[in-house]
């Protein structure tokens, strides 16, 4: 699962805006995004987020005193312009009215209140929050048409009049002098990369950007293009069409998998998932799109957009491929037999042999301590002078090892 469950879209966009605090129904266990946000995406202010927890005494009286007590408590404590309050899928069971208690706390709080109004078993967190953003601009809308403050144009004026400032100058010279990026990919270094494979998989307006960046700018060969997104699965197919030799729609990271073992890429442009794929099959992986984990929300500034932008995805372009010379040095120092190398290498030691039945064991073995038990078996044989392993050779290692 790439996407995650729908209150947690809301609850992003909520701690999005300024001096907006969001109130979620949910019971323990629900209550997680206050740590996800601050500890794994490193946010530095307190999130604003207040879970009001459904417990057996809520069940036994109902929602509405508790929910109403704590909108009115965070609008004296936090005095924000406005509270979003959310459920989640598992309060969402107790079918209450929660419009009710909105409009209940709304008469006594100075902030505006509004429910997220999401259906929690239809849309995943991407849906959840284009729709809770639709509803704050809705909401804000209809309050100021109520109070006839709207702005009201008549006429443009001069008529066909336009900018008099010429931004042309200033997009040449930020685009030719001030982004590395623009000459970089005319350089032989780039060069380098043209016709390499890759494959690239995320949200699907990053995965479709990266698409026409990789293809059109810097003359890579995307050999499938996917998003988890299923519901903008046509625009997705539609804005990569003629950049990329297949697409892929799922959300399920073992299809993912068996197609990046099958195409074999030079590199991996995807999520946090694809990232362990990319582990497992020893190709090298650029994180670009959501699901991520902590160490994608460095503390330096990488931003994504603008000129500066266009350096940083160059450089993790550049950076995620296995260059020649790379591959060279790897060559020649992954071959020494010395004992810090067996033990820390991701890669089969040179002259040794698997034998069948050997190879039949370590299928069996689990993947989370496969690679481990299998470079030590490879030492253990190194160490006895060993060509061939065999399924007594395994057996043999695991008895020295004292398991």
């Amino acid at each position: 699962m790439y996407a995650g469950p729908a209150h947690i879209g809301t609850l992003r966009v909520a701690s999005s805006f300024k001096n907006v605090h969001a109130i979620m129904h949910a019971p323990l266990g629900d209550d997680y995004f206050n740590v996800m946000r601050s500890m794994l995406e490193r946010e530095r202010d307190f999130t604003p987020v207040t879970a009001s927890i459904v417990d057996r005494h809520v069940l036994a009286r109902g929602s509405q005193e508790k929910v109403v007590e704590n909108i009115t408590r965070k609008d004296k404590e936090e005095r924000p312009d406005l509270i979003i309050l959310t459920p989640t899928c598992t309060s969402s069971i107790l079918q209450e009215d929660l419009q009710n208690f909105v409009d209940r706390a709304a008469l006594e709080s100075e902030s505006d209140v509004l429910l997220a109004d999401v259906n929690h078993y239809r849309v995943n967190e991407l849906q959840a929050a284009d729709r809770t953003l639709e509803q704050v601009v809705r909401f804000y809308v209809e309050k100021a048409r109520k109070q006839n403050n709207l702005a009201t144009v008549n006429e443009v004026i001069p008529e066909g009049g336009s900018v008099t400032v010429n931004f042309e100058d200033y997009i040449e010279q930020q685009t030719r002098f001030v982004s590395q990026a623009a000459w970089f990919s005319r350089s032989i270094d780039c060069q380098n990369l043209t016709g390499k494979k890759a494959v690239v998989f995320g949200d699907a307006t990053h995965a479709a950007s990266m698409t026409k960046i990789l293809a059109r700018e810097m003359g890579i060969r995307v050999s499938c293009a996917g998003t988890y997104c299923k519901h903008d699965a046509d625009w997705f197919r539609e804005q990569v069409q003629g950049f990329c030799d297949e697409v892929l729609i799922t959300d399920d990271h073992t299809h993912v998998g068996d197609m990046i073992a099958r195409i074999e890429p030079a590199a991996i442009f995807g999520t946090q998932m694809e990232r362990h794929i990319g582990k497992r099959l020893d190709i090298p992986c650029g994180v670009i799109s959501a699901p991520v984990h902590i160490q994608n929300f460095p503390l330096g500034y990488r931003p994504f957009l603008g000129y500066e932008g266009t350096n940083q995805i160059a450089d993790l372009v550049y950076n995620s491929f296995t260059l020649g010379m790379e591959d060279h040095l790897l060559e020649i120092f992954g071959g020494h037999d010395t004992k810090e190398v067996i033990t820390k290498s991701l890669s089969t030691e040179g002259g040794l042999v698997w034998a069948t039945d050997g190879l039949a064991e370590l299928t069996k073995i689990p993947g989370f301590v496969r690679g481990k038990i299998k470079r030590n078996t490879e030492k253990f044989a190194s160490d006895n002078n060993i060509t061939t392993i065999t399924l007594e050779v395994m057996y043999a290692a695991k008895e020295a090892a004292g398991a």
